[in-house]
């Protein structure tokens, strides 16, 4: 069983016409263990790409199966709980909470497994130490640097070990 696998996969979105086709017949196989990068140029459909593969949309054809979990056939709650255990997420923006410390900011990768405060803190320590941020862990996203900003989604994306 391949820990991800697309088969035939589109993406259509609304517009004139036909709508804007994204992504046409994409197939794609990825072995547990295997690094795979996606590249292209701009416009190309790497986000939408990742966005599907990352059940935050929908394709508009084809299938794409998550460690043998047909993704396209899941209910929403049931996608959300493959977030919450199967995948992390680094994103382009990184996403963090500008009002809440970098400890707090990385915890909340637990948050929808339901794990309860004192464990996501220790959690977080622990990923941030892993990161080399611990001296800042009570700093907020604002005074960091682009490059902890990236370390600290890292370590969100990473702390349920998905």
């Amino acid at each position: 069983m391949s820990a991800l696998e697309l088969a035939e996969v589109a993406k259509t979105y609304p517009g004139p016409g036909r709508g804007v086709r994204a992504l046409t017949g994409v197939s794609l196989r990825v072995e547990a263990g295997q690094t795979v990068a996606i590249t292209g140029a701009s416009g190309s459909g790497k986000t939408t790409l990742l966005n599907l593969i990352g059940t935050l949309e929908r394709p508009s054809a084809g299938r794409i199966t998550i460690d043998g979990v047909d993704t396209t056939r899941r209910s929403e709650r049931e996608l959300a709980d493959l977030r919450a255990w199967r995948l992390g997420f680094v994103f382009q923006q990184f996403c963090l909470l500008e009002h809440v410390n970098m400890l707090d900011n990385v915890g909340m990768g637990l948050l929808y497994r339901g794990a309860g405060p004192r464990q996501r803190r220790i959690r977080a320590e622990q990923m941030i130490d892993q990161v080399g941020l611990a001296n800042r862990r009570h700093h907020r996203p604002a005074q960091l640097s682009g490059g902890e900003r990236q370390r600290v989604a890292i370590a969100r994306a990473v702390i349920g070990r998905p």
